[in-house]
């Protein structure tokens, strides 16, 4: 599962591919912590090139991701989705 968006990268070529890394979840305070790396492509990801960046961690809670105990990876997905930074990407 990634996410489909052409994002500008520091090395000055667009990253098309975004995929969850890293996924700590914190059950006390009820919040998960997601690291999103970007690839030129899928091709690229699926070599196992290094990612062309990783943004920032981005914390998400169990309420946002509806989730009642551990969220699943469809809902850490759906809730990056619905964030404006990726407003217009697709789910693949």
């Amino acid at each position: 599962m990634a996410i489909r968006k052409t994002l500008p990268t520091p090395f000055g070529v667009e990253a098309t591919y975004h995929h969850v890394s890293a996924l700590q979840i914190h059950y006390r305070e009820r919040v998960c912590d997601v690291v999103v790396s970007s690839f030129l492509d899928e091709t690229a990801r699926r070599a196992d090139c290094q990612p062309l960046g990783t943004l920032e961690t981005i914390r998400l809670g169990f309420a946002e991701l509806g989730a009642k105990t551990e969220p699943g990876r469809d809902a850490v997905y759906a809730a990056l989705m619905a964030r404006s930074e990726w407003t217009g990407g697709e789910a693949v």
